[in-house]
């Protein structure tokens, strides 16, 4: 394969201008080397990855990505039938809004409310849901805030990540706490989990060896899903099958 070098860039994480070391290439297309130009954000598996590890791009894509098939719908169909509406909003909308969340859940509250307007304007359009304030629409769409939605999918994908559903090839992967060492019985209380996680602690938490700020770490999958994670019931945890712990988290 001959490379062209005009098309292959580099993205630096972490350190600052000074301290970056600068890449050349060969292009096989000429035989002339060249540095590589810098890029701040890529686009990889649908998902877009910035140099300082935050969402804010990604969101903003998809969030318009979305906007524009909303867009496209009102002008497609004419009803405002709240059934017909939630329709095509779960399949047609919102899975923009939801692609691998798991790797890009935002923790900023800008980012969760941008996300969450999409959903508050798709709820507005049946004419029997108007007026009404957005806990009650989602509530008679039977749904849920997206926030709560990727909160959920973080779980499911802990479970399959435990039970060995999904081959994932970790840097550092999940850590769990010791079993209670108590002679209480186990019983349904999420107090008694035996598969507890834990966090990954940091040397520095408010920022690193160049003076950049780490806290975007602290939100990273294994770190933001213990929470959560701990709260549940060993009964739960322990479901036979993936669409069972679902049912049992959705209880």
């Amino acid at each position: 394969m001959r490379l062209n070098a005009i098309k292959c860039k580099v993205m630096y994480f972490g350190g600052s201008e000074e301290t970056r070391k600068e890449y050349t290439m060969v292009d096989l297309t000429n035989g002339s080397r060249g540095p590589l130009a810098a890029s701040e954000c890529e686009r990889d598996l649908g998902i877009q990855i910035a140099s300082d590890l935050r969402w804010s791009n990604h969101v903003n894509t998809i969030v318009s990505k979305a906007n524009r098939v909303l867009g496209m719908l009102l002008k497609t169909f004419t009803s405002r039938d709240k059934d017909l509406w939630k329709l095509l909003y779960v399949s047609l909308v919102r899975p923009h809004l939801e692609f691998a969340s798991t790797v890009w859940n935002p923790y900023l509250k800008g980012d969760i409310e941008a996300l969450e307007k999409v959903q508050r304007k798709a709820s507005k359009i049946p004419s029997s849901m108007r007026g009404l304030d957005h806990e009650e629409r989602l509530k008679m769409w039977g749904l849920t805030t997206l926030e709560e939605r990727r909160t959920r999918g973080d779980l499911i994908q802990m479970y399959k990540v435990r039970n060995g559903l999904e081959d994932i090839g970790w840097c550092t992967g999940p850590q769990y706490l010791p079993p209670p060492t108590d002679d209480r019985p186990l019983t349904r209380d999420a107090s008694h989990n035996k598969y507890r996680l834990k966090r990954e602690k940091f040397s520095a938490r408010s920022c690193n060896d160049f003076g950049h700020q780490v806290t975007v770490r602290n939100e990273f999958f294994l770190n933001r899903v213990v929470g959560n994670w701990n709260k549940l019931a060993s009964s739960q945890i322990e479901a036979q099958s993936l669409n069972i712990f679902k049912a049992r988290i959705d209880k």
